[in-house]
């Protein structure tokens, strides 16, 4: 059975937005998103299927890939990833560019009702569970100090994002998270005319060779079905496998925490 996730989300403001894939969790699920602080949104979707990492190969020799983005990516959590356990990620990440920013996402139904105004929730649309998340942009010298043991986690967030993740996990000591990282990302935007939405394809390399590989399509919510069947179709004239779960994140995070073992 293909694993696709259909996110649905709206592009308001400028705050970021991410999904926690978890083992369990329907194959296709719809999440509406809506800023807190405007009732008319414009519902978009994305979809993402995780293709085998050998296939990364074979669009590159049938699609004009163009130069990679290249990141740098890290979590932190507990060895027995408590956070992630309960729908919580703490994520830095240093781009291409120069540039770097840090993102807590929450996967809690409470925690919308106290969450600041400027917050980012989604609500899935076949449950009640909230998703919500806030970024900020840092100094990507704070990345490497707190990897390197010389700085603590909660210089890379603010007041408002470490608040977010105490709602959901009081109990948890942030400063004493481990860091899984880093994971060498590569990210393309292929121009693939036979597909109505943006494309994006991309590689999480984990320092044991591991090398994970998703390709997501953003599209207009009201196409998505259409978008999905012309996603397939790309795929399967290009020979390209789809994989299932776990994905990237869940992946990555095993990974680190069984080094800690």
């Amino acid at each position: 059975m293909r694993a696709v996730a259909v996110l649905a989300f709206a592009t308001t403001y400028g705050f970021g937005f991410a999904a926690c894939s978890q083992a369990g969790q329907l194959n296709a699920a719809m999440h509406a998103e809506s800023d807190m602080q405007q009732s008319a949104v414009t519902h978009r979707a994305e979809l993402e299927v995780l293709i085998a990492s050998e296939d990364l190969r074979t669009l590159s020799r049938t699609e004009s890939l163009g130069e990679s983005e290249q990141r740098e990516i890290y979590f932190y959590d507990t060895p027995e990833l408590e956070l992630f356990n309960k729908g919580v990620l703490l994520r830095t990440r240093k781009l291409g560019d120069g540039a770097a920013d840090s993102t807590v996402l929450s996967r809690s139904g409470k925690a919308i009702e106290n969450s600041a105004s400027h917050m980012r929730c989604a609500q899935e649309g076949i449950s009640t569970t909230n998703l919500c998340s806030l970024r900020r942009d840092i100094d990507g010298e704070q990345i490497d100090e707190v990897a390197a043991g010389r700085g603590e986690v909660t210089q890379l967030f603010s007041k408002s994002q470490l608040a977010l993740a105490r709602r959901i996990l009081p109990n948890v000591y942030i400063n004493g998270l481990s860091v899984f990282g880093p994971i060498q990302g590569r990210v393309w935007k292929p121009n693939v005319k036979d597909i109505d939405g943006t494309v994006t394809l991309e590689e999480w390399m984990l320092p044991n060779g591991a090398s994970v590989v998703t390709l997501s399509v953003r599209t207009a919510a009201a196409s998505a079905r259409d978008t999905l069947v012309d996603l397939r179709k790309f795929l399967d004239e290009r020979g390209v496998r789809e994989i299932a779960n776990p994905g990237k994140t869940e992946t990555a995070l095993g990974y680190f925490a069984s080094t800690l073992e």
